[in-house]
């Protein structure tokens, strides 16, 4: 993957945090934000797609791996070798799909537990 890339994919993180970290907050009095109600059960399904952000998934490594017999007096010598680039997430893996669904119930007018189920899959990709 290309520094371009990597920059790109950080920046477009950047804005996007910035966009929510300074959007302006909302009271309940505005009517836009719904508080729990108790004894009230909600559910939220959702379904997407995650993305990395960065990170090495598989760091660079080399290996011989040697083997020696002796058959009939004669010496006998195998040697195998392989090795294995620095691999990102997005390297290895498609990027994964994921549903679920998120319960919630309200305690009070101020307080709510809430739980969840997540199926996420991601196929692999051939090196």
């Amino acid at each position: 993957m290309s520094v371009v890339r990597i920059m790109k994919r950080h920046l477009a993180v950047l804005v996007l945090a910035g966009l929510v970290l300074s959007a302006d907050r909302v009271s309940a009095e505005d009517g836009l934000v719904n508080l729990p109600r108790a004894g009230q059960v909600s559910v939220e399904p959702f379904a997407g797609a995650a993305f990395t952000v960065g990170g090495t998934f598989v760091r660079e490594f080399s290996e011989v791996l040697t083997q020696t017999g002796t058959v009939a007096g004669q010496t006998f010598s195998t040697s195998l070798g392989f090795d294995v680039e620095n691999r990102d997430f997005s390297d290895v893996y498609d990027a994964p799909r994921e549903v679920g669904i998120q319960l919630n119930y309200g305690l009070s007018e101020s307080a709510e537990v809430f739980g969840g189920v997540t199926y996420m899959r991601a196929t692999g990709k051939p090196f």
